[in-house]
């Protein structure tokens, strides 16, 4: 009989997990292999260190599928970077199967038992978006976005789908061990069912909108090794200035993340196309700009007036992308940041800030990197009426990456019940309502451009009010579990002896 408690069985029960998210979307295989990864894995007979171990190549496999796209920025240039693209896929994926690893042993410290293992995963994930920066990328919550089950989000968060896809597999595993697989079976499903219902009652809230004018916006479709040859840029650039000339007007025109190939401070040439080419609609666009000896990744406003004006600076910067960690020991072995070829690190922006533009209203600007992080919608001053997320995704490849990059906006208007306006350099590009369904989108490697009518947001969402509170809340009520029924299996044993 196979053991499924085995390390290869481990490393394909995380594969097949993995197969919830985007492009493949088959979350019933995700519970399935997480109910087989407790049952086979999380057993009285297994000494501790064994279980740890099975998390941790659970997690290896589950992230090796869902972060494969991670070798794409290597090979744009292959054979200058080619050569880290296996080792930098080995060491992230590795390193966060050291958070499931440490999971689960803090699970088991509290009690023996799948619930209380999961319980250390959701703990865990919570921890990645935030541990050296964070890195929250592929949260098995995200497996639920294109079902009802999201519109939890509202409530809890993708942190807290997260934990609710653990703790229904966790319990479903030790029902079958404790009590019999009908009774888990049922418990699982009553878990999900109950969200699964929420979700559905707040898409019935829905209603018909008044369309209040439209936004444009570009996809110029540059290919990452061509988006700085000084023989293609004149191609791209003049895409996006004809897009942006392009009858009926719209309110207002959005361009991707770094759309101008020259520093915003040396484009006064480009400025004046764009002025040219917009006619009196405001364009917001994304470019580098310096500063005192520093360059940042920003967000810049062009008014109907044809003023231009730096608004926001990327604050989440992509470790080895953008910024150096360990940059001082790591650029002895040569591992310096893509970024090196504008002298070095990014600049830091001074975090998330809700800015007034012209034919939008109040936004909450993201750029690229920065729609994965849920906190970066928390704790504003002003609640703003949009969201808006810049960005390049040619790095990320045709596959898995630029779809899962696009769940996370989705979610990203869930949570906050905001609308979302996504200008993707080569897609995808999108309008996204604020329960999260994609309205309309620019297919990925297409160039053109889309008119979107302005959406509405919803009222304030409970996570957008009380945030992470919710999520330890939840933390303190699988605790709670974890004692309770970890007695009444006590009480079970002692009464079959």
């Amino acid at each position: 009989m196979f053991d499924l408690g085995r390390p290869a069985f481990n490393f394909l029960l995380g594969g097949l997990a993995a197969l919830g998210l985007a492009r493949v979307g088959l979350w019933p295989i995700t519970l399935l292999a997480m109910v087989l990864f407790f049952c086979g894995s999380v057993r009285d007979d297994k000494a501790l260190r064994d279980i740890v171990w099975a998390a941790w190549w659970f997690g290896f496999g589950y992230f090796s599928i869902g972060l494969n796209w991670i070798v794409e920025p290597f090979l744009v240039d292959i054979k200058t970077h080619g050569w880290i693209a296996p080792f930098a896929l080995v060491f992230l994926v590795g390193g966060l199967a050291l958070f499931w690893a440490l999971g689960a042993w803090i699970g088991l410290k509290l009690h023996r038992s799948a619930l209380s293992v999961g319980v250390g995963l959701s703990v865990m994930e919570l921890a990645r978006g935030y541990v050296l920066t964070g890195f929250p990328w592929a949260l098995p919550g995200y497996i639920w976005t294109e079902t009802p089950v999201a519109q939890g989000a509202a409530w809890i968060g993708v942190y807290g789908l997260t934990t609710v896809t653990f703790w229904a597999c966790a319990l479903a595993s030790d029902m079958i061990r404790w009590r019999g697989s009908i009774l888990a079976m049922s418990l699982s499903a009553l878990v999900l069912g109950g969200v699964w219902c929420m979700g559905s009652l707040r898409f019935a809230q829905d209603h018909e909108r008044q369309a209040s004018g439209q936004i444009r916006l570009v996809q110029p479709n540059a290919a990452q090794h061509e988006k700085w040859d000084p023989n293609h840029t004149e191609k791209f650039f003049q895409r996006m200035l004809d897009y942006t000339a392009a009858e009926p007007k719209p309110e207002i025109v959005i361009w991707p993340e770094s759309a101008l190939t020259l520093p915003l401070e040396m484009a006064d040439h480009l400025i004046d196309r764009m002025r040219t080419s917009a006619r009196g609609v405001p364009v917001l666009f994304g470019a580098l700009r310096y500063s005192e000896g520093q360059y940042y990744n920003s967000l810049i406003f062009m008014s109907s007036q044809g003023v231009v004006t730096p608004i926001y600076d990327k604050h989440h910067l992509v470790p080895f992308g953008e910024y150096l960690p360990f940059e001082p020991w790591l650029t002895q072995f040569g591992l310096g940041a893509l970024a090196d070829q504008f002298g070095g690190s990014f600049g830091t922006g001074a975090g998330p800030n809700v800015m007034t533009v012209e034919g939008l209203g109040d936004i909450l600007p993201l750029i690229c990197y920065e729609a994965l992080f849920p906190q970066g919608g928390l704790n504003l001053d002003v609640r703003p009426s949009y969201l808006v997320h810049v960005t390049n995704d040619a790095w990320f490849g045709r596959f898995f990456g630029p779809q899962q990059h696009l769940q996370k906006a989705q979610m990203r208007a869930i949570e906050l019940g905001l609308p979302l306006v996504r200008s993707a350099n080569t897609g995808i590009s999108a309008s996204i309502d604020a329960y999260g369904r994609v309205v309309s989108d620019l297919p990925l490697n297409t160039a053109g451009y889309l008119d979107v009518e302005i959406q509405t947001p919803l009222l304030i969402t409970h996570y957008a009010r009380f945030g992470h509170i919710i999520n330890l809340i939840m933390v303190l009520v699988g605790l709670t579990l974890v004692i309770v029924l970890g007695r009444g299996r006590q009480k079970v044993d002692l009464r079959s002896k």
